[in-house]
């Protein structure tokens, strides 16, 4: 009787810690901002809508050493910091979220031109840095973007793979700025 009874635990058990995967894996418990599967969804939802708009993937640069020097507190600490500016920073039409460790995205409706959006990474760039004047432990944090341009043909598989490629042409050419992809 007992061993049917730790199964019937254990089944319950692992049922519950994937019911709260998932929901991590569509909200960051960390942060509160959409995650991965929440985001593909919403944005395949969007493409579906034949809405244009612009897809930035970001990263945090020098993120392992606030990790590695502080502590993983610190750095959750900063990512919540992060997720706050950036909502801060954006219309309620854009849509934030957190990919997953120290990766963000974000989505800016009906923003189709190069002027506009090179104008919005600016000024998430600049949010970004100045967070690393509001503690000695993030003094040396800055963000890398990549800029990607979507429409009714995009798909959510190719407007990422054009984010990311751009993403690491910023960090290539020094970090702390963004790139607009162009083509490989």
């Amino acid at each position: 009787f007992i061993p049917y009874l730790l199964c019937i635990f254990l089944y319950h058990t692992i049922k519950n810690l994937n019911r709260l995967l998932n929901i991590n894996r569509r909200i960051s418990a960390l942060t509160g901002l959409p995650g991965n599967v929440q985001i593909q969804a919403e944005m395949k939802k969007r493409l579906l809508n034949k809405e244009d708009f612009s897809m930035m993937y970001f990263d945090l640069d020098n993120f392992k050493a606030v990790n590695d020097n502080y502590g993983h507190g610190e750095g959750d600490l900063l990512l919540k910091a992060v997720a706050n500016v950036l909502t801060r920073s954006v219309r309620q039409t854009d849509l934030v979220g957190r990919m997953g460790g120290d990766e963000f995205i974000v989505y800016l409706t009906n923003v189709s031109n190069k002027k506009t959006a090179e104008k919005v990474a600016a000024k998430l760039c600049t949010a970004v840095s100045a967070l690393s004047l509001e503690k000695e432990e993030w003094s040396d944090i800055t963000a890398s973007f990549g800029v990607a341009f979507g429409d009714s043909n995009s798909t959510w598989s190719s407007l990422y793979h054009q984010a990311d490629v751009a993403l690491y042409n910023a960090k290539e050419k020094g970090k702390n700025q963004y790139c607009i992809y162009s083509g490989e």
